[in-house]
């Protein structure tokens, strides 16, 4: 039913959630975030266990009209609870996004249990390289000691823009998705040079078949090229 999908979403949501807050964040407001979702998301099983059990007692057409109003009663009260869990959790990822390391932006896959942070390739890497700058070194080791903290695979993904590989198509022969997929590469050896355990990162290029705007004007190529670092939060807290 409609209700038993809400709370399906919020339990997967809340699960991602309980690592969504960057180390930024003061170690007693994280530590007192994660204590607080980890009370909701108990919460939400025994409500949707709840909400099971009245949903078929409303069923059972034999039972006395007082207890289809009972029963109904605690629908009402589990709907409105899962609401409330469900807004928190909306607060929370915009507090997280708000935390966020300079120069990344915080995004979060719920249908693939996925969250991470989106970086501009030019702040990374010069045209048609996939060396990383200096600029892009210190970003990266803004989230290296994130990364650290927990044990969670990361997906590495480098995305293009449209334009052809021409002055590096010899160190490139399969153009863009050998660039995006050099960068991710790179940043993986970044981040094992900085403690983030290497059997834990995968790398992925999508080239430029993934572009975040279309178009072929400047700032959307601009837009188009970037690198993602997602944590698959889904296998910890999802399923």
């Amino acid at each position: 039913m409609i209700l038993d999908s809400k709370i399906g979403r919020a339990v997967v949501v809340l699960g991602i959630a309980l690592v969504l807050l960057p180390g930024c964040v003061a170690a007693s407001k994280h530590y007192d975030a994660l204590s607080e979702l980890s009370n909701a998301k108990s919460e939400l099983a025994v409500a949707e266990e709840q909400l099971m059990q009245a949903e078929g007692a409303i069923a059972d057409t034999s039972l006395a009209l007082t207890d289809m109003e009972s029963q109904a009663s605690i629908v009402a009260d589990v709907t409105a609870r899962n609401e409330e869990l469900l807004a928190m959790v909306e607060n929370l990822k915009l507090k997280a996004a708000q935390a966020s390391p300079e120069g990344w932006e915080f995004v979060m896959n719920e249908q693939e249990g996925l969250y991470g942070y989106r970086g501009a390739a030019d702040i990374f890497f010069a045209a048609g390289s996939s060396t990383l700058t200096k600029e892009g070194q210190t970003r990266l080791a803004t989230l290296a000691g994130e990364l650290a903290r927990h044990s969670d695979p990361i997906r590495i993904v480098g995305h293009t823009d449209s334009d052809p590989v021409k002055k590096t198509i010899d160190q490139y022969p399969e153009g863009n998705i050998q660039l995006g997929a050099n960068r991710a590469i790179s940043v993986r050896k970044y981040l094992i040079s900085k403690g983030v355990t290497p059997g834990r990162m995968a790398v992925m290029s999508y080239g430029e078949h993934s572009p975040l705007e279309s178009g072929n004007t400047a700032k959307a190529k601009e837009k188009n090229r970037r690198v993602e670092i997602m944590v698959e939060a889904w296998q910890t807290f999802g399923g």
